[in-house]
Protein backbone atom coordinates (compact mmCIF):
# COMPACT_ATOMS: atom_id res chain seq x y z
CA UNK A 1 0.00 0.00 0.00
CA UNK A 2 2.93 2.36 0.44
CA UNK A 3 3.42 2.44 -3.33
CA UNK A 4 -0.23 2.81 -4.30
CA UNK A 5 -1.09 5.91 -6.31
CA UNK A 6 -4.23 7.96 -6.08
CA UNK A 7 -6.02 10.05 -3.52
CA UNK A 8 -5.74 9.33 0.19
CA UNK A 9 -9.37 8.19 0.19
CA UNK A 10 -8.82 5.94 -2.81
CA UNK A 11 -5.86 4.30 -1.06
CA UNK A 12 -7.92 3.91 2.14
CA UNK A 13 -10.71 2.15 0.23
CA UNK A 14 -8.24 -0.19 -1.44
CA UNK A 15 -6.45 -0.85 1.88
CA UNK A 16 -9.72 -1.62 3.69
CA UNK A 17 -10.96 -4.00 1.00
CA UNK A 18 -7.55 -5.70 0.60
CA UNK A 19 -6.31 -6.05 4.19
CA UNK A 20 -9.06 -5.50 6.75
CA UNK A 21 -11.20 -8.41 7.88
CA UNK A 22 -14.47 -7.97 9.73
CA UNK A 23 -14.00 -8.93 13.38
CA UNK A 24 -17.59 -9.91 14.16
CA UNK A 25 -21.07 -10.46 12.79
CA UNK A 26 -22.33 -12.73 10.02
CA UNK A 27 -19.30 -11.96 7.85
CA UNK A 28 -16.64 -12.23 10.59
CA UNK A 29 -13.25 -13.09 9.12
CA UNK A 30 -14.16 -11.95 5.62
CA UNK A 31 -12.55 -8.97 3.93
CA UNK A 32 -14.35 -5.66 4.24
CA UNK A 33 -16.53 -4.67 1.31
CA UNK A 34 -17.35 -0.99 1.75
CA UNK A 35 -20.83 0.26 0.97
CA UNK A 36 -21.31 3.13 -1.44
CA UNK A 37 -22.07 5.45 1.52
CA UNK A 38 -18.87 4.42 3.32
CA UNK A 39 -16.81 5.14 0.20
CA UNK A 40 -18.48 8.54 -0.21
CA UNK A 41 -17.78 9.38 3.43
CA UNK A 42 -14.13 8.32 3.05
CA UNK A 43 -13.79 10.57 -0.01
CA UNK A 44 -15.27 13.54 1.84
CA UNK A 45 -13.41 12.99 5.10
CA UNK A 46 -9.95 12.02 3.85
CA UNK A 47 -9.79 14.39 0.90
CA UNK A 48 -11.42 17.30 2.74
CA UNK A 49 -9.76 19.96 4.83
CA UNK A 50 -11.21 19.21 8.28
CA UNK A 51 -9.75 19.44 11.74
CA UNK A 52 -12.75 17.78 13.43
CA UNK A 53 -16.04 16.19 12.52
CA UNK A 54 -18.97 14.23 13.90
CA UNK A 55 -20.70 11.40 12.10
CA UNK A 56 -24.01 10.11 13.39
CA UNK A 57 -26.13 7.13 12.45
CA UNK A 58 -28.42 4.62 14.09
CA UNK A 59 -27.44 1.56 16.06
CA UNK A 60 -25.83 -1.10 13.89
CA UNK A 61 -24.80 1.36 11.19
CA UNK A 62 -21.08 0.41 11.47
CA UNK A 63 -19.84 3.50 13.35
CA UNK A 64 -17.42 1.55 15.54
CA UNK A 65 -16.21 -0.65 12.69
CA UNK A 66 -15.68 2.42 10.51
CA UNK A 67 -13.63 4.02 13.30
CA UNK A 68 -11.59 0.81 13.55
CA UNK A 69 -10.92 0.83 9.79
CA UNK A 70 -9.87 4.50 9.76
CA UNK A 71 -7.65 3.96 12.83
CA UNK A 72 -5.89 0.99 11.22
CA UNK A 73 -5.42 2.98 8.02
CA UNK A 74 -3.98 5.94 9.89
CA UNK A 75 -1.52 3.62 11.67
CA UNK A 76 -0.22 1.80 8.61
CA UNK A 77 -0.42 4.60 6.06
CA UNK A 78 1.83 6.83 8.10
CA UNK A 79 2.02 10.53 7.55
CA UNK A 80 4.39 13.12 6.23
CA UNK A 81 4.33 14.89 9.60
CA UNK A 82 5.89 12.13 11.64
CA UNK A 83 4.77 9.03 13.47
CA UNK A 84 0.99 8.59 13.64
CA UNK A 85 -0.53 8.75 17.12
CA UNK A 86 -4.17 7.64 17.01
CA UNK A 87 -6.15 7.56 20.26
CA UNK A 88 -9.50 5.79 20.37
CA UNK A 89 -11.46 7.66 23.04
CA UNK A 90 -14.66 6.62 24.82
CA UNK A 91 -16.39 7.55 28.08
CA UNK A 92 -14.43 4.81 29.87
CA UNK A 93 -11.28 2.89 29.05
CA UNK A 94 -13.29 -0.33 29.07
CA UNK A 95 -15.67 1.05 26.47
CA UNK A 96 -12.78 2.26 24.29
CA UNK A 97 -11.26 -1.21 24.48
CA UNK A 98 -14.45 -3.17 23.81
CA UNK A 99 -16.14 -1.00 21.19
CA UNK A 100 -13.38 0.04 18.78
CA UNK A 101 -9.88 -0.89 19.95
CA UNK A 102 -10.66 -4.62 20.15
CA UNK A 103 -11.89 -4.48 16.55
CA UNK A 104 -8.63 -2.86 15.42
CA UNK A 105 -6.62 -5.56 17.20
CA UNK A 106 -8.77 -8.28 15.58
CA UNK A 107 -8.36 -6.72 12.12
CA UNK A 108 -4.58 -6.47 12.52
CA UNK A 109 -4.12 -9.99 13.89
CA UNK A 110 -6.42 -11.58 11.28
CA UNK A 111 -4.36 -10.35 8.33
CA UNK A 112 -0.76 -11.66 8.05
CA UNK A 113 0.40 -8.61 6.06
CA UNK A 114 -0.62 -6.35 8.98
CA UNK A 115 0.19 -8.75 11.82
CA UNK A 116 3.76 -9.17 10.52
CA UNK A 117 4.24 -5.40 10.36
CA UNK A 118 3.01 -4.54 13.84
CA UNK A 119 3.40 -5.25 17.53
CA UNK A 120 0.32 -5.59 19.72
CA UNK A 121 0.91 -4.83 23.39
CA UNK A 122 -1.82 -6.10 25.70
CA UNK A 123 -0.69 -5.28 29.24
CA UNK A 124 -3.18 -3.38 31.36
CA UNK A 125 -2.48 0.32 30.92
CA UNK A 126 0.09 -0.30 28.18
CA UNK A 127 -2.17 -1.63 25.45
CA UNK A 128 -1.32 -0.26 22.06
CA UNK A 129 -0.66 -1.33 18.50
CA UNK A 130 2.70 -0.20 17.20
CA UNK A 131 3.71 -0.09 13.53
CA UNK A 132 7.53 0.03 13.47
CA UNK A 133 7.68 1.22 9.83
CA UNK A 134 5.77 4.41 10.62
CA UNK A 135 6.66 4.60 14.31
CA UNK A 136 2.93 5.03 14.83
CA UNK A 137 0.60 3.70 17.44
CA UNK A 138 -3.07 3.28 18.18
CA UNK A 139 -4.09 3.47 21.84
CA UNK A 140 -7.38 3.19 23.75
CA UNK A 141 -8.10 6.11 26.10
CA UNK A 142 -10.83 7.18 28.50
CA UNK A 143 -12.46 10.56 27.91
CA UNK A 144 -10.61 12.15 30.83
CA UNK A 145 -9.38 15.55 29.61
CA UNK A 146 -6.50 15.56 32.11
CA UNK A 147 -4.99 12.41 30.57
CA UNK A 148 -5.47 13.64 27.00
CA UNK A 149 -3.70 16.97 27.42
CA UNK A 150 -0.49 17.33 25.46
CA UNK A 151 -0.95 14.33 23.17
CA UNK A 152 0.44 14.88 19.69
CA UNK A 153 -2.55 13.39 17.88
CA UNK A 154 -1.81 12.81 14.21
CA UNK A 155 -3.35 12.24 11.70
CA UNK A 156 -6.48 11.81 13.79
CA UNK A 157 -8.19 10.47 16.86
CA UNK A 158 -11.59 8.86 17.13
CA UNK A 159 -14.29 9.32 19.75
CA UNK A 160 -16.86 6.63 20.46
CA UNK A 161 -20.39 7.56 21.56
CA UNK A 162 -20.11 11.33 21.15
CA UNK A 163 -23.02 11.97 23.51
CA UNK A 164 -20.92 10.68 26.41
CA UNK A 165 -17.80 12.73 25.69
CA UNK A 166 -17.80 16.25 27.07
CA UNK A 167 -16.55 19.49 25.57
CA UNK A 168 -13.42 19.46 27.76
CA UNK A 169 -12.39 16.17 26.16
CA UNK A 170 -12.77 17.64 22.69
CA UNK A 171 -10.78 20.66 23.75
CA UNK A 172 -7.99 18.40 25.07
Amino acid sequence: WTKWRGSRAGRFIRFAETYLRLPRGDRAGQLVKLWTEQKAFAEEWLNGDYSAGVRGMGRGGSKSTDEAMFSAWDLFEGADQGAPFVPVVAASLGQARSSVYSQIVSMVLAEPALRDRSLVFSGMGTERILAPRTGGQVVPRAADPATLQGMDIWPGGYGEEIGHIGQATWDA
